[in-house]
């Protein structure tokens, strides 16, 4: 017995011996793996390690903040870019923090990816609420040395770090938005608008004024002024919340499409069968394909009788080619400037569009087309009135194939035969990535300038409508409906043409005055707040001091990061017209304390410092977006050997 119970405490001793070794082995492996890897990616290959992968993150995001600083703030100085040959194509003085950020050329492919990816970013925020690409790409540098001191101290992976920074941001963005202020008035469109143009007194009057003239849903299109003089054109126009189906549509700025005297084709459902998607890509092929295929004949032709001596092949091609021409109808090389609206477009949509697409983003630009899409059940209204405004007929889909059959024959319904004649009219539309404006439509006058009977039958039953809810009471949100579609219906638009003595001037007056525009829309929609990133700072320091709730150590090293970092960001702004650094931070106190802005052209606090309350949000999810992308990286892997310069 004795016997038996020392063999299996002897077996099971040697177990854990075996397991111990095991163990042993199992960090030894560990160890030298490491050493083996750290050894492979010192060798020559195409793949970054994380150490190297940080420096370089570190470097270039310094070298883009240190070349924004300097034009930073209404103080700040003018950056000179030249981004075309110097004895032909003028150069631009701005400090504009988009255009800088585009400006810049890096010579790496890692730093190259990490200014393409904060462009790309930067652009999305630029069109919401204006240029605040300068206290992203600053904020940026600052928060991501902390965040990759933090990560170097191994306490925390950088997955952990990472969810903690959006934590927390989601939290600041919610302190953000708890002081929002929604009552703008026409006085807080000049605060604005001051602010954003530097105190460019007599723009911001003027912006102002279209804003008392026609109201807070007034449309202001912003273009270049050929002639040298700034001056403005009243349109008519309708707005749809729905914008294009694809950014290669955008060809006239990369944010923008206008096109002239349309034929507007409305689908009332989505096109996501056989019957939707063959009247679409017939559209397409009359209004479209056909007319480009003879423009490529013609471009051909003209090349060949350009070109000199001929080979036999090109002889035969261009003999082929002319009598093609011959034959040609006319008009048939004539694109016919083409909307198409649908609730939305299958992702198997036609590959003839997406060939179409590609020629209008890398060849040609003015091809007169685009789909908008996304066209939700809360604009359902709004997009009736369009289509019955502009005269369209509504393609809608079928359930019942006999119904299908008896509307073809009555004309209710097209066929890939009829399809080019369902189209509604306006005199021009104007298209982004979020909204479609219609100028004109063609029932809202007569030939006289009056509203139709069309118009006026529809405006009346509306504000029968509205008065039957303010009277009642009983539904704010259907109120408030009814009221949009009267503005979209009467909503007119302004085109402001942007004038200068020369053409940087008239850039950079361009770019002011864009930002100015586009922070009142988003003040108007989403209200307004203390501007020069006073709400992040404020929102920063109000969540690092909530005691309301338990914080990890992590939690609290993330709040601490923000907190300092838009500390960091006021003082670089300040420092560009002080430079008593105890001063600087003196301001900065008494801004957090008060509340209150700090005029950096009068030099004094001021309640005037004020800008859409999605700004900071804005910038915030910029910065997210960067620093989640570029922490929870670990390498960077080229896509050749030979182009590694990094070891």
């Amino acid at each position: 017995m004795k016997m038996k119970e020392v063999r299996k405490e002897n077996k099971l001793l040697a177990e854990q011996c075996c397991e111990s070794a095991r163990v042993e082995d199992i960090k030894t492996i560990a160890a030298e793996d490491n050493i083996e890897t750290d050894n492979i990616l010192s060798q020559r290959c195409n793949i970054l390690d994380k150490k190297t992968l940080r420096k370089y993150q570190r470097s270039t995001l310094k070298l883009i903040s240190k070349s924004i600083e300097p034009s930073f703030g209404p103080k700040g100085s003018n950056t000179i870019t030249c981004m075309h040959d110097p004895d032909t194509a003028p150069t631009v003085y701005t400090k504009d923090g988009f255009t800088i950020l585009k400006s810049i050329k890096l010579y790496g492919p890692l730093e190259k990816s990490i200014v393409r990816d904060m462009i790309d970013i930067s652009r999305n925020q630029a069109k919401n609420v204006g240029d605040a690409t300068s206290s992203v790409a600053i904020l940026s540098h600052i928060m991501f040395e902390n965040l990759a001191k933090l990560e170097a101290s191994n306490k925390y992976l950088p997955v952990n770090i990472i969810e903690e920074f959006s934590e927390v941001v989601k939290d600041i963005k919610k302190d953000i938005y708890s002081r929002a202020k929604k009552d703008i008035t026409l006085d807080d469109i000049y605060k604005i608008c001051m602010v954003s143009t530097n105190g460019n007194k007599e723009m911001s009057e003027r912006i102002r004024g279209y804003y008392e003239k026609y109201g807070f849903d007034v449309t202001l299109d912003l273009k270049h002024s050929l002639n040298g003089k700034t001056y403005d054109v009243e349109i008519d126009g309708m707005c749809l919340e729905s914008g294009a189906l694809d950014y290669r549509f955008l060809t006239d700025d990369g944010i923008t499409k206008t096109i002239e005297n349309p034929r507007i084709y409305v689908f009332r459902n989505r096109i996501d069968n056989v019957r939707m998607f063959e009247l679409f890509d017939t559209l397409i092929q009359t209004n479209i394909v056909n007319p480009l295929h003879w423009k490529i004949i013609q471009s051909r032709v003209k090349y060949l009788n350009t070109k000199g001596s001929l080979t036999q092949e090109e002889t035969m091609e261009l003999a082929k080619y002319s009598s093609q021409l011959d034959t040609m109808p006319e008009g048939a090389d004539q694109y016919v400037p083409t909307v198409i609206l649908t609730p939305h477009v299958s992702q198997d949509m036609s590959v003839m569009m997406n060939n179409i697409l590609d020629i209008m983003h890398t060849k040609d630009g003015n091809i007169p087309f685009v789909v908008v899409h996304k066209i939700d059940e809360c604009q359902n209204v709004f997009y009736s009135d369009i289509s019955r405004l502009c005269g369209a007929k509504e393609i809608s889909s079928y359930i019942d194939h006999d119904r299908q059959k008896a509307d073809e024959v009555a004309g209710y319904a097209p066929t890939t035969k009829n399809i080019h004649e369902f189209y509604g009219s306006c005199e021009k539309v104007i298209v982004t990535d979020k909204t479609t404006t219609f100028f004109n439509p063609k029932l809202k006058y007569d030939e006289n300038g009056n509203y139709t009977e069309t118009f006026n039958n529809l405006l009346n039953h509306l504000e029968l409508a509205c008065k039957g809810e303010i009277e009642t009471g009983d539904d704010v949100v259907n109120l408030h409906k009814i009221k949009k579609r009267i503005n979209s219906l009467k909503g007119k638009a302004v085109e402001l043409y942007i004038g200068a003595i020369s053409q940087p001037k008239r850039e950079q007056a361009y770019l002011t005055i864009e930002d100015a525009i586009q922070n009142c829309k988003s003040a108007i929609l989403s209200g307004y707040g203390y501007g020069s990133n006073l709400e992040g700072l404020i929102s920063a320091y109000n969540i690092r001091a909530d005691k309301s709730k338990e914080k990890s150590d992590l939690r609290i090293e993330i709040e601490e990061i923000i907190k300092i970092s838009y500390h960091e960001l006021l003082r670089k702004l300040l420092a560009t017209i002080i430079t008593d650094e105890d001063a600087i931070y003196d301001i900065i106190n008494k801004m957090i304390v008060n509340k209150q802005g700090y005029d950096l052209i009068t030099k004094d606090f001021s309640y005037d410092i004020i800008a859409t309350i999605e700004t900071d949000i804005c910038v915030l999810e910029s910065i997210s977006q960067i620093l989640t992308m570029m922490v929870t990286a670990n390498q960077f892997i080229l896509p050749e050997v030979n182009i590694n310069m990094y070891i």
